[in-house]
């Protein structure tokens, strides 16, 4: 049965220099995703700046750098750079770099945007990535597979448009059921079973069917 593994993310409205020394003790892994023309004047309104300018000046170009922070959860900062992709290649740089840096260990992923990048459209990118990444499709295969790990925390420190944030959600849950059906095996999704599956879930999601006359 189709299982409800969607990804609902936080958003924050934090500005850059309110974020706190706790908040960030609280943090297991901060990805800070940069403009790949951007120095280091966006790190002086963050605690312990210092430690983020002096590790900055070492990065090498279209690099990710990578660092631990010296707190009581030794947060794990990740500094990237983004430039302006098309839909589908933006999809698949924020899953590369989902999976890159969250492990069982640290299944909560704290996002923060340099001011110039477009923020709707990369959390949009990231949401999307981190919601197909954490649903679980079923195994109908014999031997038991290895399973990927879940995210199953998303912090962004921006607020997201509310019009952007309902259709995308809307589109992220048809998306992931439009996955699920396609996966099923035909033993398993048969015309008399998808109905059955219509009929149970209309009624868990409050909708009305209707029948086409062609």
């Amino acid at each position: 049965m189709l299982k409800n593994s969607k990804l609902n993310p936080v958003f924050f409205q934090i500005e850059k220099n309110k974020i706190s020394k706790t908040f960030l003790s609280k943090t297991s892994t901060l990805i800070v995703v940069k403009n790949s023309k951007g120095g280091s004047e966006f790190f002086k309104d963050l605690p312990l700046s210092a430690v983020y300018i002096k590790k900055i000046q070492g990065q090498k170009k279209n690099q990710d750098l990578v660092f631990t922070l010296d707190n009581s959860n030794l947060t794990t900062v990740v500094v990237t750079h983004y430039e302006d992709k098309d839909q589908f290649n933006g999809l698949v740089w924020a899953r590369t770099l989902l999976s890159k840096y969250h492990t069982q260990l640290t299944p909560e992923v704290c996002i923060l945007f340099d001011e110039s990048i477009n923020q709707d459209v990369v959390s949009r990118s990231l949401w999307m990535a981190a919601s197909a990444q954490s649903f679980e499709l079923e195994n109908f295969k014999s031997k038991k597979s290895t399973k990927p790990i879940k995210l199953k925390r998303l912090k962004f420190l921006n607020a997201l448009d509310p019009q952007i944030h309902s259709k995308l959600s809307a589109q992220i849950e048809g998306n992931n059921l439009a996955r699920w059906l396609t996966a099923l095996p035909p033993n398993k999704l048969d015309a008399k079973n998808y109905i059955t599956f219509l009929k149970s879930y209309s009624i868990n999601e409050g909708l009305e069917i209707g029948r086409a006359h062609v």
